[in-house]
């Protein structure tokens, strides 16, 4: 069975928010290149395309789990 969650705006009015695609694989990559905790807040970019050994590009994302103690932040980049 499906499972639905919405995300809502707070406030006196609640109202859920519009869901919405980003227009290209591009645009989704330099979104979590800006704020990787729009994957998780416990990971850490630290790779983004990989050159292949024939000369061509790889799309792999690496992350590093960053084991944070509660309370503790990652930071911004």
């Amino acid at each position: 069975m499906p499972i639905h969650h919405a995300v809502w705006r707070v406030g006196d009015q609640p109202a859920p928010l519009m869901s919405s695609r980003p227009s290209s694989e591009q645009q989704l990559e330099d979104m979590i290149v800006r704020n990787p905790r729009i994957l998780s807040r416990e990971w850490m970019l630290i790779g983004r395309q990989e050159v292949t050994l024939h000369g061509g590009l790889l799309t792999c994302w690496r992350f590093h789990l960053a084991r944070l103690n509660e309370g503790d932040d990652v930071g911004d980049p």
